[in-house]
């Protein structure tokens, strides 16, 4: 019997909404079609307002969820006048929302979206706050993904890990479909997305373009890093806030770099902050990439030149758009809170739990 679900993902990159329908049979999980959303820039420069708790008042917080609300909607009624399906035909919504703080050590995180108002305004059932429950379990409350890697990629490979490049970059390691270990690594794009919008006037690195016109600084990204979130052991998840500190100008001042050398070595902190993982797995002859960061070829030619004695594909080749496999992964966990099902994450939480909140049409 056929089933219907639809994931949204806005991450911390803060470019856009991925929303996916999916299908669910007895042997499949699979997307038959997807809609890309692009946040307006003054939405965007809102929520970095937000997050940097420059006018975080709870009114403004209230409206641009909303505002944020609005475009889930928005991207949900695009996504279905574009198919056969009827929108009662969808069990429910998936929808991460977007991030603003997430401070597990201080048993909080905090995602926007208005559960109410999605589930009223697309007349389809709802399932959001995906993260405060594994909190409260003792977990991290990210990455919530491993567990749709090891259902989905065990098809494909016995032995391998998946390495998602958001905002935030993480790392699952799968053996003989047991997830071993899942957490974050540290920055993915946030840093080299802040830097090209501060120095360069544009919203990323497409293709890698300015970041290979520079030269890594090696003293530099010694001290880069230096940051302690590379010093603690998993599990662990990551805010982009641990990481903006390093990001003020009279930081770099101190090296006397230009502006393409800072985003080369910004570059290759996420590529090393990753390889170092990997080098922590042995044994592991598959690695399968995904998230915004695949698009940017120096990241991906730094890490390929380490591993070049492994099986490195994009997801695409496996079934799953680079960019779509977070929403897809909450579409798959939104299936299973419907079916009143646990799942396990290797997050630090008391075994496995229930996750999400729902909200009724």
């Amino acid at each position: 019997m056929e089933k219907f679900f639809i994931g949204q993902m806005s991450g911390t990159s803060l470019d856009g909404i991925d929303t996916v329908l999916c299908r669910s049979t007895k042997k499949k999980f699979e997307i038959i079609s997807s809609v890309y959303l692009p946040y307006s820039k003054s939405l965007r420069v809102d929520i970095e307002k937000l997050i940097n708790e420059s006018f975080c008042t709870l009114e403004n917080m209230k409206l641009i969820e909303n505002k944020i609300t609005n475009l889930y909607v928005k991207s949900v009624n695009k996504l279905l006048s574009g198919v056969s399906i009827n929108r009662k035909q969808i069990l429910a919504i998936g929808c991460h929302g977007q991030t603003i703080k997430h401070c597990p050590k201080k048993k909080y995180t905090l995602q926007l979206v208005n559960g109410s108002k999605l589930a009223h305004e697309t007349k389809i059932k709802c399932v959001t706050d995906f993260r405060n429950r594994d909190i409260a379990d003792g977990g991290q409350g990210a990455p919530l993904v491993p567990a749709f890697h090891n259902f989905y990629f065990s098809d494909y490979y016995n032995n391998f890990c998946v390495v998602n490049i958001g905002g935030i970059s993480n790392i699952t390691l799968i053996k003989n479909r047991k997830i071993i270990r899942g957490y974050d690594t540290g920055p993915g794009n946030c840093l080299i997305d802040n830097w090209m919008q501060t120095k360069f006037n544009k919203k990323y690195d497409k293709d890698g373009k300015f970041s290979s016109k520079g030269e890594v600084n090696h003293v530099l990204l010694t001290k880069l890093l230096n940051n302690s979130f590379f010093k603690k052991k998993p599990p662990k998840s990551a805010d982009k806030k641990d990481f903006f500190c390093n990001l003020k100008s009279e930081y770099f001042n101190i090296f006397k770099i230009d502006d393409y050398d800072v985003l080369a070595t910004l570059v290759e902190l996420t590529a090393e902050s990753l390889k170092r993982e990997i080098r922590k797995m042995p044994n592991i002859n598959n690695i399968i990439l995904s998230g915004g960061g695949v698009k940017n070829t120096t990241l991906v030619t730094s890490i390929k030149k380490e591993f070049s004695q492994k099986n490195i594909v994009i997801s695409d080749a496996l079934g799953i758009k680079y960019n779509q496999l977070e929403p897809v992964a909450f579409a798959w966990l939104t299936k299973k809170i419907i079916e009143n099902k646990t799942v396990y994450n290797p997050t630090g939480a008391r075994g496995t739990n229930k996750m999400g909140c729902i909200y009724e049409s």
